[in-house]
């Protein structure tokens, strides 16, 4: 917390006498809290002496306290100072915050933050050493700053060669201003850095983020190839400063058919028109030429290596794992649906989802570890956002910008039910789909129904009827047998779910027979590594 104190005057002993300080109730310190750290007593002919730092740094109550401030040598006469006050807290600075590019992930560290003071009339730098502070600082690698400044009008200006120069509006402290977060904007022509091709996706890189709306499948081409591609944002993320706005510096080619041949050549093509963020085109149009690993169909067998080949485990594939060349591959056993209403089941299923960031937490405890809440219930609306971030489209709910039918929703869920609905996720309640009742707590049956879709079954194509949701999800691995459960009516906790979504990640996607969990790993949403951690735990 942050406090302000005036100090006394005094003469005949330069002490600090507290006149007031506000802590919740609690007592001020005495006048004295550390007899043995006096003041020496002032020279009366020292009137006119330059100011000098004032600091002094006191427990008292198990409470640190560290004041700063000015004072003159000849009468004590300090200005108000701030004081912080921690009681197994951090003490909070302002102004402080980070300077971005592009999107707020994307943290500028090295650039030169300077604070200002006096307001727009009669701006001035402020004179920081006064208060054993640096002014102007530099963004760490995290690209925070962070100033404790007394009380007025505030300004922070950004400046990095080859960037614009940016400024925060004008603040008053108090209040506490600690998200004064400024984004810098760089005229430089972005540049792809590089590519990388699988049997699964093409990746492009650039080194700037990119204006998506420009990265299309007119100015992305892969010449030479005959089957269709999806284009995918690995890394889409929102303009803080116009959320409309999306941008991406990682881009997938992601092919219709599941894969790219294996030993495919390939010419990748990106035009020149596509733009960055700030709207700059990139120089000149960029081609390569893209390998698909592997040998291709039909050349006959590979000629016998003289050494044993490296070992290679194959993504997420079920087998090999902990095998070497020599040995045959070892099949894993099938994985076996969890029952969902096996606590022990519930608990791994919650770890191994939040692993992978497709499960998230209600907090976490004095530890840092996430807390569950396994036994509680779960909502519609929580419910929604779980199978979206299962899908691995929280990102692209959260940018969307179509509208929602659903009138009754929260302002948290607003993108969520608009992006579900625009994708077939959720219909609501009612046949006008104008109601969603979020708060209610989800059933068995409505949970069944919400993965199935996941799975690309959809009722409007008669792959299942609503009333019979938790039969079809039992026949498709998510729901095994577990009692009442099985009747769909129940309504279902959150350790209950994260059993049904894990069981949804080894099962089969309608008619393509992929299973989710490749499918997440193709574009990008879990890693190679995290899907074969995943297959280690669960298939045994």
């Amino acid at each position: 917390m942050i406090f302000a104190v005036v100090l006394s005057e005094g003469r005949n002993k330069a002490k600090s006498n507290f006149l007031k300080l506000t802590k919740g109730g609690s007592s001020p310190p005495p006048d004295d809290p550390d007899p043995e750290k006096k003041d020496p007593v002032p020279d009366p002919q020292s009137q006119n002496k330059p100011k000098t730092n004032y600091k002094r740094i006191f427990s008292y109550n198990n409470i640190t306290y560290t004041l700063r401030g000015l004072k003159r040598t000849s009468a004590a006469l300090l200005t108000p100072v701030i004081i912080f006050v921690c009681g197994g807290c951090t003490p909070i600075a302002d102004p402080s915050g980070y300077v971005y590019e592009a999107v707020a992930s994307n943290r500028l560290p090295g650039v030169t933050v300077t604070a200002y003071n006096g307001g727009a009339g009669s701006p001035a730098i402020w004179d920081a050493g006064q208060y054993d502070q640096g002014n102007p600082l530099i963004t760490d690698e995290k690209g925070l700053y962070a100033w404790d400044v007394p009380f007025g009008q505030w300004q922070v200006k950004a400046e990095k060669a080859g960037y614009e120069t940016a400024y925060s509006e004008w603040l008053p402290v108090p209040p506490p201003q600690t998200e004064v977060n400024i984004g810098m904007v760089s005229a430089a022509a972005p540049l792809v850095t590089g590519v990388k091709a699988s049997e699964y996706y093409i990746k492009i890189t650039f080194d700037k983020y990119m204006d998506t709306g420009t990265l299309t499948k007119q100015t992305v081409r892969l010449l030479g190839y005959s089957g269709g591609f999806d284009i995918v944002f690995a890394n889409a993320e929102a303009d803080p400063a116009n959320p409309s706005a999306v941008y991406a510096s990682v881009v997938r080619l992601a092919p219709k058919g599941g894969k790219f041949p294996s030993g495919e050549a390939l010419n990748l093509s990106v035009e020149a028109g596509v733009k960055s963020y700030a709207g700059v085109p990139m120089g000149g149009a960029y081609e390569t030429p893209v390998t698909v690993p592997g040998e291709p169909a039909g050349n006959g067998p590979s000629p016998t290596p003289t050494l044993a080949p490296p070992r290679v485990e194959p993504p997420y594939a079920g087998q090999s794992f902990g095998t070497s060349p020599a040995q045959p591959p070892t099949q894993l056993p099938p994985f076996k649906p969890l029952a969902a209403g096996d606590k022990n089941a519930q608990q791994r299923a919650a770890d191994a989802l939040y692993a992978l960031k497709l499960f998230a937490g209600t907090g976490t405890d004095a530890a840092g570890k996430p807390i569950y809440d396994l036994d509680k219930a779960l909502s519609r609306m929580e419910a929604l956002a779980f199978v979206i971030r299962l899908k691995g489209l929280e990102k692209e709910a959260q940018v969307f910008t179509g509208q929602n039918p659903f009138t009754d929703m929260p302002a948290w869920g607003d993108r969520y039910a608009a992006y579900a609905f625009s994708i077939g996720l959720a219909v609501g309640i009612n046949s006008a789909h104008t109601l969603f009742d979020p708060g209610r707590p989800v059933t068995a049956r409505e949970f069944s129904a919400f993965l199935l879709r996941v799975l690309k079954f959809y009722e409007k194509d008669s792959d299942f009827v609503f009333e019979g949701a938790a039969v079809k999800a039992s026949a498709a691995g998510i729901l095994p047998a577990a009692g009442a459960i099985m009747d769909g009516g129940q309504n279902i906790t959150r350790g209950n779910a994260a059993v049904m979504m894990l069981n949804a990640l080894f099962a089969q996607e309608n008619r393509s027979g992929a299973k989710l969990l490749d499918n997440l790993v193709k574009y990008g949403t879990v890693t190679e590594t995290g899907a074969r951690e995943l297959q280690k735990q669960f298939r045994n």
